[in-house]
């Protein structure tokens, strides 16, 4: 999971939180657990994430784009355990 720099003005933020019912949830839990890490990854460069300031900025390290690999399959059983009860979900990126 990516998130912008807190450089970004408020404007240019995700906004409000967002309610997402549970037939929702489902779909996000079944396209998530198709999509592997390495998969999400393949057309992603540290160049592109350094130049669009995808927070934490540290795309130039070696292994950087390794970094969010514990944070995606935690969002996977999160969503994978909200469908499976039926729940819905509400989602805020700041």
């Amino acid at each position: 999971m990516l998130w912008t720099s807190s450089r970004r003005s408020r404007t240019q933020r995700s906004g409000p939180p967002r309610y997402r019912r549970a037939e929702r949830v489902r779909l996000a839990a079944r396209a998530l657990g198709d999509t592997t890490y390495d998969r999400l990854l393949a057309d992603v460069a540290p160049a592109d994430l350094i130049k669009a300031e995808v927070y934490p900025l540290c795309w130039d390290e070696p292994d950087a784009l390794e970094w969010g690999a514990d944070g995606n399959d935690g969002l996977n059983r999160f969503f994978g355990a909200a469908a499976a009860a039926d729940d819905a979900v509400l989602v805020w990126l700041d």
